[in-house]
């Protein structure tokens, strides 16, 4: 069965592959889809940002899709632009999450 990692960084699709590894699963990543849309994160939270982000691209391939928006506050705060990062970011955060959203803390 593929699945489609809604993601092109590097980073981003090692560690999402370490996690899987032990699954029969071929991934495949937004660079095996050039023409894929990209999906604005501009919900309230991480889980809109990603639900947005996986529907969005699942049905642009067909595929099984696997998103997160981890991006949206390192986008935010690194573009210029001055947009300030999402809500949930600014929440106090469950630490378990600490390691996957660093730049929110």
């Amino acid at each position: 069965m593929d699945l489609l990692l809604a993601a092109r960084n590097r980073n981003k699709v090692n560690e999402f592959n370490h996690m899987l590894e032990s699954l029969t699963l071929v991934i495949r990543t937004l660079d095996d889809f050039p023409k894929a849309p990209e999906v604005v994160e501009d919900a309230e939270t991480f889980e809109a940002n990603a639900v947005k982000k996986a529907v969005t691209l699942a049905k642009h391939t067909g595929l099984l899709t696997l998103a997160d928006a981890s991006g949206a506050p390192v986008s935010h705060r690194l573009n210029g632009k001055g947009q300030p990062p999402p809500p949930s970011c600014l929440r106090e955060p469950d630490p378990r999450w600490r390691r996957f959203f660093p730049v929110c803390f």
